[in-house]
Order: C-alpha cells, then structure tokens, then sequence
C-alpha cells in the first residue's frame, strides 16, 4: 500500500484573486450595518474588514519583497 502525505501534494490556493472579493463583501456588509443604524454588525463587519485588508496587505508586501529583490 502507498501512502500519499499531505505535503506531496500540490496546495490549492484559496484566494487565487488575493482578498479583493472578501474587502469588497465586508465593505458592503459594512455600508449596509451603516445605513440600517445596526451598530453591531458594522462594528463586526468593520472588524472582519480590518482583519482582510491585513492580510492583503501582507500579500501585498511579500509580492513587493519577490519583485524588488
């Protein structure tokens, strides 16, 4: 029997367009909680949103080091 490890296969990437849809879903999220006067889910929606244009962010920063190198 062959045993196939997690790491001998290829990973998928699971955000192949970066987090552009996820920034643009919570910021709407955002705008709706806004305009509805919902407290709660814009400060929920604001904090996903924080927590993605992070990680874009960060994506932004390793893609710059791979590039300017």
């Amino acid at each position: 029997m062959i045993e196939i490890l997690d790491y001998e296969l290829p990973k998928r990437n699971k955000y192949p367009n970066g987090y552009q849809p996820k920034i643009e879903y919570w910021q709407y999220k955002a705008n709706k909680a806004v305009a509805n006067c919902d407290v709660e889910a814009a400060r929920y929606a604001l904090q996903k949103l924080e927590y993605f244009l992070g990680r874009q962010a960060e994506v932004n920063a390793r893609l710059s080091n791979l590039y300017n190198d």
